[in-house]
């Protein structure tokens, strides 16, 4: 993903962007079904922890088959648990 950061400077800052979007694929990979896309915005730098906490919002978009949008807090630091939207 490009980091779209706000400042000059080399660490990240609050409200540095991260826009992405990647082809979703069967299990056994032989098989492209979707894609998805996002974006993602810093909210906090957790120096302690080493990562930073980001809001994401994006979606898996399956063609005819409809699509998924998912939403929360994404951690760079530890397993992330998002809630799907629709």
């Amino acid at each position: 993903p490009a980091y779209l950061r706000l400042s000059q400077k080399t660490v990240n800052s609050l409200g540095d962007l991260v826009p992405f979007s990647n082809k979703l694929y069967t299990g056994d990979l032989k098989k492209r079904i979707g894609i998805t896309a996002g974006l993602c915005i810093l909210i906090k730098h957790e120096e302690e922890k080493k990562g930073d906490r980001y809001e994401a919002i994006y979606s898996f978009y399956f063609g005819d088959y409809g699509h998924i949008a998912v939403q929360g807090s994404y951690l760079t630091y530890e397993d992330t648990y998002l809630a799907v939207t629709g």
